[in-house]
């Protein structure tokens, strides 16, 4: 079944599921997005600084190993923090570059704009648009040669079949000099992964929170937020993190948009979030069953995170 095109249609489809279930995606408006760079800085978000860390020490060895006059396109690129280490190579070895940020908050394309509008080497051209609609919309000229850059471990929040539908897109998408880079959370001890998803100051909490908050605002519902709690686990089964909003309490709420409503049992969850945690077993399987070939791999100091250059492989 395909994912809903609006947020009514996900809420409808999601709420009235059992268990209750709404994708990632609709954390992501203007204020999702703020919240989730907000976590990306907090201390137990570890995958910012493991990922920052493979950057700074390898951005021109991932950039040697694209061909001359490459161009860098991102999914979600957020504020475009750590891209920036990337774009620096590309101009320390070809002189300029052009920086293709794709995502779905244009209050986050105006930050990554914003962020090198004084860099005259580095030519900004945002797209507003999901992953596979900015995709299409690139268009390619087959004398330049792009990285399609996916960082962050992003890749983790998709269910398994999303991931390598989006692989499998990307990989549709990619030209003989074309390289695409792959950012992925490794699996490791329990403890740091639970932190990273459920920090000391609530800011995750909030986020996952905001999914209420816009149904509130835009599907003209009554959630009372405080009724109900940010909790997360570890499934070791499928190796991820799950996050879920819990009801604190036996309600009803009518979500009067979409002449719908809802009841919740105390302890009933709706599961928002999960966050896959990769072993190379895993890497793999994904990478063999969407025509990507891995052509190297940048791991952290401790071992917990990795980032991949791939490209399309001979089939």
């Amino acid at each position: 079944m395909s994912e809903p095109d609006t947020l009514g249609e996900a809420v409808r489809r999601g709420f009235t599921a059992d268990p209750k279930r709404v994708n990632s995606r609709w954390l992501y408006d203007d204020r999702g997005s703020r919240l989730f760079e907000e976590i990306t800085e907090l201390p137990e978000y570890y995958l910012t600084d493991c990922e920052r860390e493979i950057f700074r020490e390898h951005a021109d060895d991932v950039v040697d190993r694209c061909p001359p006059g490459t161009e860098l396109v991102e999914l979600g690129a957020g504020s475009a923090e750590k891209t920036r280490h990337l774009l620096s190579a590309l101009k320390r070895r070809q002189g300029s570059t052009t920086y293709g940020p794709i995502d779905i908050s244009r209050e986050a394309l105006d930050m990554a704009v914003q962020r090198f509008a004084d860099d005259d080497a580095i030519e900004v051209h945002p797209i507003e648009a999901s992953f596979t609609e900015g995709l299409a919309k690139l268009g390619h000229d087959p004398a330049t040669p792009r990285l399609i850059a996916f960082i962050g471990s992003s890749i983790g929040n998709m269910t398994p079949e999303a991931q390598r539908s989006l692989l499998r897109e990307v990989r549709r998408h990619l030209g003989e000099e074309d390289r695409f880079l792959l950012g992925t959370d490794l699996r490791k001890d329990e403890a740091p992964m639970l932190s990273a998803y459920d920090d000391s100051q609530g800011v995750t909490a909030e986020f996952t929170l905001n999914l209420l908050r816009r149904v509130n605002r835009e599907l003209d519902a009554e959630f009372d937020l405080g009724a109900f709690e940010h909790v997360v686990r570890f499934d070791e089964e499928k190796s991820a993190i799950e996050s879920y909003l819990e009801s604190q309490r036996d309600q009803t709420i009518a979500i009067d948009a979409i002449d719908l409503t809802v009841t919740f049992d105390e302890g009933e969850r709706i599961h928002v979030e999960d966050a896959y945690k990769y072993t190379d077993e895993m890497l793999a399987a994904l990478f063999a069953d969407t025509g990507l070939e891995r052509r190297a791999s940048w791991i952290d100091e401790d071992g917990w995170f990795a980032v991949h250059l791939l490209a399309a492989d001979e089939r």
